[in-house]
């Protein structure tokens, strides 16, 4: 199947929206315009070459009126003085972030593959880019990945016994700080790699036991990442729970 259209998209983005996408970001210094897209489109097929083996794959173009990027706010510590105080008139980059809104183009292609096994398994695997071009001076795709990946298997072991296993990544990216001498940097961020597994059984009258295990990966010092700028991410963690249903 061949699959396509042309649309658009007008965003309302409010406090609750901005916290979400990043739990950092400081209402104070940005007062968020709604972003809007006034042209998207996309193509693509899908097809399935052999039984339960599907391939789907688009690419999509997107002229964007007014989009938001976050860096790091800015302290000066002339205003501040009691912050970072080196100098008189030093800035220096804080712990929470302001956004700033921008004009851009987005390139984005997706390559999606997908098994199933007798219905108790499932493949698949998803790959991404990302192409930012963005309009307004000063700004740039700041805190964006250019490629990202995901590959994961869901099992189904016996009628009461699942498991699945999930891997993300996520290339390098970029994030704006201040410059002691005046202006600003770009600091590059570590690639994302972070792989998670799970598994559960479904006792009689709807019983469950499920064991959680996240930030496989993190266990290796060189593979840690950090979220955002300033914050490291949880890292390797354990979670066992147990759930009924009514």
């Amino acid at each position: 199947d061949i699959y396509g259209g042309i649309g658009g998209d007008y965003q309302f983005t409010s406090l609750q929206h901005m916290l979400h996408e990043n739990r950092y970001y400081d209402p104070v210094t940005h007062s968020a315009l709604n972003d809007y897209t006034p042209f998207d489109f996309h193509i693509g097929f899908d097809v399935k070459p052999v039984h339960n083996f599907s391939i789907d794959a688009f690419v999509s173009y997107q002229i964007i009126s007014n989009t938001h990027f976050f860096r790091n706010r800015v302290y000066s510590c002339t205003t501040t003085p009691n912050v970072f105080p080196k100098t008189d008139l030093e800035d220096v980059y804080g712990n929470t972030f302001t956004a700033v809104d921008a004009k851009a183009r987005l390139f984005t292609a997706e390559l999606r593959l997908m098994y199933n096994i007798k219905e108790r398994y499932n493949f698949h695997v998803k790959g991404k880019y990302n192409g930012w071009q963005v309009l307004t001076e000063g700004v740039e795709a700041w805190n964006k990945p250019a490629w990202e990946a995901d590959a994961g298997i869901e099992a189904l072991f016996t009628k009461n016994f699942a498991g699945n296993v999930n891997f993300y990544y996520a290339s390098s990216r970029t994030a704006q700080l201040p410059r002691q001498e005046g202006g600003t940097r770009l600091v590059t961020l570590a690639p994302t790699y972070d792989l998670n597994a799970s598994l559960s059984y479904t006792f009689p009258k709807n019983w469950s036991l499920w064991l959680q295990a996240n930030n496989l990966l993190a266990l290796s010092k060189e593979l840690r990442y950090q979220d955002w700028y300033g914050y490291d991410n949880i890292g390797f963690n354990i979670l066992i729970g147990l759930s009924v249903a009514f």
